[in-house]
């Protein structure tokens, strides 16, 4: 995940430490205003602070798995090298959803 200080843009032109209070030790630190990670701890942390974030490509990873994966179940071909749009659109198809 991308966390922000600030504004998303990340011009901030500053670095920022956050400090682990329960660890007694830096969490992370913020460059430009932008701090991106994958640290379930750290996500954890900084929500709870509440820093502004945004969801970063490995939701997108798991998200093209899970299609893929029912798309493989539904029986569509070329499941694993078809355009996950085109995918999306043939499951809905399949599912009676379009």
């Amino acid at each position: 995940m991308k966390f922000f200080t600030g504004n998303k843009n990340g011009i901030n032109n500053k670095m920022e430490i956050i400090w682990d209070k329960d660890k007694n030790c830096e969490l992370c630190t913020f460059i430009d205003g932008v701090y991106e990670t994958e640290d379930e701890y750290i996500i954890e942390k900084l929500c709870e602070l509440g820093y502004e974030y945004e969801n970063t490509e490995s939701q997108n990873t798991h998200d093209e798995k899970s299609i893929r994966l029912k798309a493989k179940e539904l029986g569509i071909k070329s499941w694993h090298v078809k355009n996950i749009d085109t995918l999306i659109a043939e499951i809905n198809e399949k599912e009676g959803d379009v």
